[in-house]
């Protein structure tokens, strides 16, 4: 299934293919008795991101305590919460403090930019790098302790949750020693910590919102991020066609906050179901082990091409990153954090990293991939083509599923003019982009800043034009539901 949905409002809204599979396996662990008395309490809680894809725990927990809870506490979630700027995990922890929200899921990181470094550890290069060890960690009673420091930004503590290893993926080649690196201007999340690291490395990082994070990414001028698979599969495998996959720089782990007031107002029970729901959340760490091996070769078939860091590799990355390491531990406090990590990690048993399937090493064919058939005269494209909007049972009659029926049974209308492309649904813009004739194929690519996605391939279709009627045939896409869509039915000009 597709990573983006024509007509989606909803950053990353269809579900990855095999992602749900992989979701549904774990199940939820043993529920604890609802609570009998007391009415329903509904929760505000907040998140940055527009899907669950990027973080899947998060649906795990808002699940956990619906069936722990017989109904009694709901959370009611709030996505894309504050806006697409680069200081929007800040603004998220300023919205739970200020009470427009009773909780938020965060990422730990963003604490010590603002002041509480009790659990800059959590986030330090290479550390944390396997998911046993990350189970271990948030679970253990001194992480746990670190936690209630984030009263002092006027939240509450909950608990820590788990969420996916970043790794470095790159437009230029897999990223696996300081060499590989220097240079490069890499994206990442806001943090001072990961920041030091990416410069540690000889890289420059970028921290900018998430439409010019796309644009630096499609235009080049922004070369690698560290991110998870589930990010690369966002549709965004031509952009960042190499990745590494033993290369863990830090784990996306997070942390439940709470506005104090909102949480006292909850009986001791729903308080009790609360931390309940994390903790089995946390004991399901491991399964996003099986979501990134299922991601890999997703991305793989797709394009993508991963790669392994020898033992030499990791050695010099770790080296690199001394000089960040001795920052850190001139405050004891995180010095004392990293040893007990330490001492963890001598306990756990590591996975392995993801396996990189048959033919998914080398060359990515996403770079520079053969131009065939000699160019065209895009200008025979030229106007408005649009066709009545497909009814949900049509689509799904041609193989669509209910989700991704209602998604794009709607009025579209393809535009172009001698080689500009732009789509429309019901008379509301949704992206710009170009067309290239070449024979009898027609390439249409989006470009960032719209609806469609992160910028890319549209669709590639053997085209036929017969007076004002054109037939799409052959339809190629990143995404299966545009292969169907454009294809179902031919396209009228109009005027």
């Amino acid at each position: 299934m597709p990573g983006r949905t024509l007509w989606s409002r909803r950053r990353f809204a269809a579900p990855l293919a095999g992602l749900v599979t992989v979701l549904a396996v774990g199940g939820c662990s043993d529920e604890a008795a609802p609570p009998e008395s007391e009415e329903t309490a509904t929760l505000r809680m907040l998140h940055v991101d527009g899907g669950a894809s990027l973080e899947p725990a998060v649906s795990w927990f808002v699940d956990e305590v619906a069936e722990r809870s017989g109904g009694k506490v709901e959370i009611e979630l709030v996505r894309s919460c504050c806006g697409e700027d680069a200081d929007v995990e800040r603004v998220l922890v300023s919205k739970v403090a200020d009470s427009e929200a009773d909780l938020g899921w965060v990422g730990t990181r963003v604490f010590g930019d603002l002041g509480v470094r009790d659990l800059r550890a959590l986030t330090a290069p290479m550390l944390v790098d396997s998911y046993a060890l990350q189970e271990a960690v948030i679970t253990s009673d001194f992480a746990g302790e670190r936690l209630a420091s984030v009263s002092e930004l006027g939240v509450a503590d909950v608990a820590l949750v788990p969420g996916s290893l970043r790794v470095p993926l790159s437009s230029t080649g897999p990223l696996l020693a300081p060499g590989d690196w220097s240079g490069l201007r890499v994206h990442t999340v806001a943090s001072e910590l990961s920041e030091d690291a990416i410069a540690a490395l000889g890289a420059t990082a970028v921290t900018v919102d998430f439409a010019e994070r796309d644009a630096g990414l499609f235009d080049g001028s922004i070369q690698a991020t560290d991110n998870g698979f589930a990010f690369l599969r966002g549709d965004r495998e031509h952009l960042l066609p190499y990745a590494t996959v033993n290369v863990g720089l830090w784990p996306r782990v997070s942390a439940i906050i709470g506005n104090p007031d909102a949480l006292a107002e909850l009986s001791d029970e729903q308080r009790d179901v609360l931390t309940d729901a994390a903790a089995a959340v946390a004991a399901r760490t491991g399964e996003l082990a099986s979501i990134d091996a299922t991601l890999v070769a997703e991305s793989c078939e797709r394009g993508a091409r991963f790669a392994e860091a020898t033992d030499a590799q990791l050695v010099e990355m770790e080296a690199a990153f001394e000089p960040v390491y001795a920052q850190l531990a001139e405050d004891p406090a995180t010095r004392e954090f990293i040893e007990r990590v330490s001492d963890l990690e001598a306990t756990v048993d590591v996975e392995p990293s993801a396996a990189i399937p048959d033919g998914c090493t080398g060359d990515s064919p996403l770079v520079n991939p053969p131009e065939e058939g000699e160019p065209g005269d895009a200008s025979a494209l030229n106007g408005s083509w649009t066709r009545d909007a497909m009814t949900v049972d049509e689509l799904v009659a041609g193989g669509l599923t209910q989700a991704q029926a209602q998604d794009v049974a709607a009025q579209f209308t393809l535009g172009f003019d001698d080689g500009a492309f732009v789509l429309t649904v019901d008379d509301e813009w949704v992206c710009d982009g170009t067309a290239e004739v070449r024979g009898d194929r027609l390439t249409v690519r989006y470009l960032p800043g719209g609806h469609c996605g992160p910028g890319g391939l549209l669709f590639e279709a053997t085209f036929a034009i017969d007076g004002d009627t054109m037939t799409l045939s052959d339809v190629g896409s990143q995404n299966a539901t545009d292969e169907l869509f454009f294809g179902l039915r031919p396209w009228t000009r109009e005027g």
